[in-house]
């Protein structure tokens, strides 16, 4: 597992919550309660960034009725930096599962800039056109589309999206974040039917490519521990870990 700086930790964290942000947000005594609708344990979850002033259980007791008042389960994005120290041995006391252990990988961006495939169609923000890519490959429901493109029309982040067709027909997307000098890359996907043809590949490297013209110098990207594929696809890229998160929930 890597190991990263507490304060660098958190930075990403802050990242990633800019570059997938909730529905709505409340900022509980140190703590960042996202929800979304129920789309994503990211969007939906308690990211206990800073040490609380208050007593632990009280604030768990709290987070649990802002959830329950919103119909969904009490879930905590953890990593082995969150505040304080024993939450996560609290929580498993409370009967949290733990569950979606993820490696959060990081690539410093060099001069090297690849040339996009000429398949590859790139925009900036969000066009309408890839947000149906995006749910036919994902295979997302009518109202979690809705939801998706609320959140990330809520989003402060410049975001650059990219698509490959083939034979007249998208079959593989990406979209990346822009913050702070860091390019996050999100939701790469690439139709079944299709795989293993190098273009989750193209889409990773066209992402990279136009995070670094807008001035990224860091790229980020975070992927389930049991996702051997990606895993491999992301080493050789040279993405490495940084640090890694895990939930604990409740249901």
């Amino acid at each position: 597992m890597g190991c990263v700086e507490p304060m660098t930790a958190r930075q990403l964290e802050s990242v990633t919550l800019n570059a997938w942000p909730g529905l709505q947000t409340y900022i509980l005594d140190g703590w960042i309660v996202q929800y979304g609708d129920g789309f994503t344990k990211r969007a939906n979850s308690v990211y206990p960034l800073w040490d609380p002033i208050g007593e632990t259980e009280p604030l768990i007791e709290r987070c649990e009725s802002f959830y329950e008042a919103r119909s969904q389960p009490t879930v905590f994005k953890l990593t082995e930096t969150s505040q304080p120290t024993t939450l996560n041995h609290v929580l498993a006391d409370r009967g949290y599962r733990c569950t979606g252990e993820t490696s959060v990988r990081l690539k410093s961006l060099d001069d090297d800039r690849n040339s996009v495939d000429e398949r590859m169609t790139l925009a900036t923000g969000l066009p309408s056109s890839f947000v149906e890519t995006y749910s036919r490959l994902w295979d997302l429901s009518d109202g979690q589309t809705q939801t998706f493109r609320e959140m990330m029309r809520s989003s402060l982040c410049d975001t650059v999206c990219a698509t490959l067709e083939m034979d007249g027909k998208s079959v593989a997307c990406g979209l990346a974040v822009l913050d702070r000098g860091f390019v996050g890359l999100l939701g790469v996907r690439v139709d079944e039917s299709v795989r293993r043809q190098g273009l989750g590949e193209a889409i990773t490297t066209a992402l990279l490519r136009e995070g670094q013209i807008g001035g990224a110098e860091t790229a980020w990207l975070q992927v389930e521990t049991e996702n051997t594929g990606a895993r491999t696809l992301y080493e050789s890229l040279g993405f490495s870990e940084a640090y890694r998160y895990w939930y604990r929930t409740s249901a």
